[in-house]
């Protein structure tokens, strides 16, 4: 009996698990036009400083990719360390 009454509550427990996953599903569907509706506005400027802002994170990173490897021949050229030049620093 014991077992019988685990075994339904475990299907039970699962059955609704289901349907309130289906029911955040349909809920999320119809409402998709609301998420997706936005009242802040996004002007030409913004999108400038945008810009900016990732060409210098990119010029910084650009720096920090190529360095100069010091050694006894300081005409060695630069090297790209995503390419997968090991260098000890």
């Amino acid at each position: 009996m014991l077992c019988k009454l685990l075994g339904l509550a475990i299907v039970l427990n699962y059955s609704l698990n289901n349907y309130f996953k289906n029911v955040t599903e349909i809920y999320n569907i119809v409402n998709a036009s609301r998420y997706l509706a936005s009242t802040s506005r996004i002007t030409a400027s913004n999108i400038d400083k945008n810009i900016e802002n990732d060409t210098e994170v990119c010029r910084d990173f650009e720096e920090y990719k190529t360095r100069i490897i010091e050694c006894k021949d300081s005409n060695k050229i630069k090297r790209n360390l995503l390419n997968g030049d090991s260098v000890l620093i």
